[in-house]
């Protein structure tokens, strides 16, 4: 599997005095948030290469690691099962962590209540007094159909569906025909 100084190395990167509880890994992490580990020149995930140590074996072809807490750069091995994408689709769903369209019942509360001032003709403002406007940029009203709360921290942004989706169209056939923008 991995040579002694690999896995001197890796055991290294997490906490493991407390067994029942989540080792969290210290060492770099994906853009997805689970811990990762440089073997042979290639990183692999460390909850990945955590389970394969504990079992002794490697991953069976189509299977994948889940982890029971939920916590992607856990790499406690009895947080972690060995299942199909769809046992952890499954999983993923029967805990509500399915990625969610937002609405006038999902979404953050600042979101939720922005556009459903907007939709109710009433002004809405974010945190810091300002008022949101009633259209983006292009001209395209907001609602809970056409826009999505925008992910940037500390900040509340409120990005346009329509104009997210021709910006990528106009993005890949740039790229199909070799143009830059």
């Amino acid at each position: 599997m991995i040579d002694q100084k690999s896995q001197e190395r890796f055991f290294s990167k997490f906490d493991a005095t407390k067994p029942t509880e989540c080792w969290l890994w210290r060492g770099c992490l994906t853009k997805d948030g689970y811990g990762r580990f440089p073997i042979n020149q290639r990183h692999i995930r460390a909850h990945r290469l955590s389970w394969a140590l504990a079992n002794g074996r490697n991953i069976p072809e189509g299977m994948v690691v889940c982890h029971s807490c939920d916590v992607r750069h856990c790499v406690n091995p009895s947080h972690l099962w060995l299942g199909t994408p769809a046992a952890n689709t499954a999983d993923m769903i029967a805990k509500g962590r399915q990625p969610r369209k937002y609405g006038p019942t999902s979404g953050p509360l600042w979101f939720r209540d922005a556009i459903a001032k907007i939709e109710a003709g009433l002004p809405a403002f974010n945190r810091l007094g300002g008022r949101i406007k009633t259209h983006c940029r292009a001209g395209h009203r907001r609602s809970f159909e056409t826009c999505t709360p925008h992910a940037v921290p500390g900040a509340q942004s409120i990005l346009c569906k329509v104009c997210k989706l021709s910006s990528l169209r106009k993005a890949r056939a740039n790229l199909k025909h070799g143009t830059a923008s």
